[in-house]
């Protein structure tokens, strides 16, 4: 099934992240927006785009090293090989691989893998979402006062001004 094939690609790239977290060899560049990329990046990236190819031919796959392959068939594969490359340069193993999937439909599988701390989420539509295996759901908390807010950043550029004030006076 594509959940079970999205499932195996995003287990790959996020082994190979693995594997290049904490070496002494770890390549980094720096991108033309200045922003960190790695080898580990790249050679993640270039998993899911083996894999995608090889089980999916006529899908699209827009990844954030390498930029869009077109396909023919509507579905989308989205990934993000390491988000949090700083922290995956410096040591520090919160960092994430992402893969999603949209097809005709809009969202249709999102995999959020943490690969330093053995964990991951996965999402499909009409199935819910798992973490580490089980069944995970929206906290029932309605006021804000009540609620877990967690981010990397608090860059203006992603959060309105008048959302974080208010996150700030709860």
């Amino acid at each position: 099934s594509l959940l079970e094939d999205a499932t195996d690609i995003a287990a790959q790239a996020a082994a190979h992240t693995l594997d290049r977290f904490g070496r002494a060899d770890l390549h980094v560049d720096r991108k033309r927006d200045g922003t960190e990329v790695t080898d580990a990046d790249r050679g993640a990236e270039e998993i899911v785009r083996r894999e995608v190819l090889a089980r999916h031919p006529d899908d699209t796959v827009i990844g954030e090293e390498y930029g869009i392959t077109t396909g023919s068939s509507g579905r989308r594969w989205i990934v993000d090989p390491i988000d949090g490359t700083t922290s995956f340069v410096h040591g520090v193993p919160l960092y994430s691989s992402l893969l999603a999937v949209f097809d005709d439909h809009g969202p249709a599988i999102g995999i959020i893998t943490i690969p330093a701390l053995g964990r991951v989420c996965i999402a499909g539509r009409g199935r819910g979402c798992t973490v580490d295996g089980r069944p995970t759901r929206v906290a029932a908390t309605t006021e804000l006062a009540g609620a877990l807010v967690s981010t990397s950043s608090f860059d203006l550029g992603w959060w309105p001004a008048d959302a974080l004030v208010a996150i700030a006076g709860s």
